[in-house]
């Protein structure tokens, strides 16, 4: 249970910096959603600029418990 609670902690955060980012296109999947957010133009503030860096390291962090915890390679 610890690990599911964990990988929606992770994607609820993915999701709010979405939003904050201005995507709220929230029936396409995460990675679709984070792919427009890094795609030109990109509006240069700082704000989002902290905010992208913060998507970026909490994508990664997602992406890192859903294929330790959830993902089986080849044959597994």
């Amino acid at each position: 249970m610890e690990k599911i609670q964990e990988a929606r902690r992770r994607s609820e955060r993915v999701r709010e910096l979405l939003e904050m980012l201005g995507d709220d296109r929230k029936i396409r999947p995460l990675a679709t959603r984070c792919a427009g957010v890094f795609t030109p133009p990109l509006d240069p503030s700082p704000h989002a600029v902290a905010l992208r860096a913060e998507l970026r390291g909490a994508m990664t962090a997602l992406e890192e418990v859903l294929a330790k915890d959830f993902r089986t390679g080849p044959g597994q």
